[in-house]
């Protein structure tokens, strides 16, 4: 009972273990636990944001883009971490940059203010944008203060590469030739094509202030060739994008299909367990029944085999009573024969010493046939009829060898043997022998066969 006791135990919460994990397929975990991956998923779900903004931003979905950032801004209030707020605005601020500059200046002063000093590269992205923004309004003072900053945080070449050329523009718009080529042309080959088709344009404008029609028409050259070269990459960066984003929702789309699948199968892993519980139940309580009914048949089993054992036990002493019994009965038997023998072998002790007085006047002895008959007539009487039964065993023997032999089982002694045959105690041995081998007596001498036949 124990043993399908455990069992129906794990079955159960093999069941229950089914419904928690449908229901709430991850463990409750610990408060401290809890607090790291609460904050760890904000911050993962910001960034999700930003990243959704920028792709609305490349899309020029603007309402999205703004959606996604002030979702962006609930999260980063929850975190109040300063290098979210500076990823936040800084990104806010390129929301607000083609139409509202001076909003975007504001953001991008705020994410200034929030941004840690280990980052260099952000920090000068920003001053940068600040420094277009006031060139284009004019404020050349200010586009200077902060192209400075920005050059200050000592880039690599190929990214400081664009903040020399916005210093070359500030002197380009206060038509500084000199100071405007010293910033612009020894950064060309750092530059990006679209950086440098913006450069060409810059100098040629300026040259065309200064009325310098030679420089300007090199320049312009230069920046209808970059700009032809920049619309044809453009274009295979557009088809490029269309593509990446086609394959971007196959993949998805994929991503979409490889999820169900597997839902679909922890689904039927999830059934076939909860059916494979059941079946273990089933078995179980089978297996329960076929050991209650076994244990049943068991105890009556026992139970017979007690009668049995009973009865027999009953039986063996009605045979041992009865064995008793007969052996009481063979004990008065043989008590009745020793009290025979007794009385003849007494009777024997009388006629004997009888027959020993009439030894002749030479002290031989000698038997007449009536006295033989005698010695017969007694070892038949107090031995079971011993001549006869001697007789049908051993039908070679002579008259004389079984007077002899009831002699012997008179259990005369060796000397009054000899006397009665007349010979010496040898012969009388060696006679004994010859029977022996004539009765082919095996294991035993020839006088304890003789006593105990």
């Amino acid at each position: 009972m124990s043993v399908l006791r455990y069992f129906i135990i794990i079955g159960i919460l093999a069941m229950g273990v089914y419904v928690f994990s449908c229901t709430s397929p991850t463990e409750t975990p610990s408060p401290e636990s809890t607090e790291i991956n609460s904050h760890t998923d904000s911050l993962l779900q910001f960034r999700i944001y930003l990243e959704q903004a920028r792709i609305s931003r490349f899309k020029g979905e603007n309402q999205e883009e703004a959606h996604f950032l002030d979702a962006a801004e609930n999260i980063a209030q929850c975190l109040n971490d300063s290098s979210v707020y500076a990823n936040l605005w800084q990104e806010k601020a390129m929301l607000y940059l083609p139409h509202q500059p001076e909003k975007a200046k504001e953001f991008f002063q705020k994410a200034l203010a929030y941004m840690p000093s280990g980052t260099p590269a952000s920090i000068a992205q920003s001053e940068l944008y600040l420094s277009r923004i006031y060139l284009e309004q004019g404020q050349t003072d200010s586009a200077f203060h902060y192209i400075n900053n920005a050059i200050c945080q000592n880039l690599p070449d190929k990214e400081a590469a664009a903040l020399h050329l916005q210093k070359g523009y500030i002197f380009a718009s206060l038509l500084q030739a000199d100071s405007a080529t010293h910033h612009i042309l020894p950064f060309l080959p750092e530059a990006s094509l679209k950086q440098r088709t913006e450069a060409y344009r810059r100098l040629f404008e300026m040259y065309g202030k200064k009325q310098n029609e030679k420089q300007e028409n090199i320049y312009m050259r230069k920046y209808i060739l970059s700009h032809d070269s920049l619309s044809t990459e453009r274009k295979e960066m557009v088809i490029e994008k269309i593509q990446d984003m086609h394959e971007y929702k196959l993949q998805r789309e994929r991503a979409n299909k490889a999820e169900m699948q597997a839902a679909h199968h922890k689904l039927v892993f999830y059934r076939i367990a909860v059916t494979l519980g059941v079946v273990i139940l089933i078995l179980l309580l089978l297996l329960h029944r076929i050991r209650v009914h076994k244990q049943k048949l068991t105890e009556e089993l026992k139970a017979t085999q007690w009668m049995r054992m009973e009865e027999t036990l009953k039986r063996k002493e009605a045979e041992v009573a009865l064995a008793h019994e007969q052996e009481k009965l063979k004990q008065q038997e043989i008590d009745r024969l020793n009290k025979s023998v007794a009385y003849y072998r007494q009777l024997n002790a009388i006629t004997l010493p009888s027959l020993l007085r009439k030894r002749n006047s030479q002290g031989a002895l000698h038997l007449t046939e009536e006295e033989w008959d005698i010695i017969q007539q007694n070892a038949d009487t107090c031995f079971d009829g011993f001549t006869r039964r001697l007789k049908e065993c051993y039908p070679q023997l002579t008259e004389e060898e079984l007077r002899f032999c009831c002699l012997v089982k008179m259990d005369l002694p060796m000397s009054l043997l000899s006397e009665i045959y007349h010979i010496a105690k040898g012969s009388i041995s060696r006679r004994k022998m010859r029977l022996k081998e004539k009765m082919h007596i095996e294991n035993s001498s020839f006088d304890e066969f003789i006593t105990a036949f």
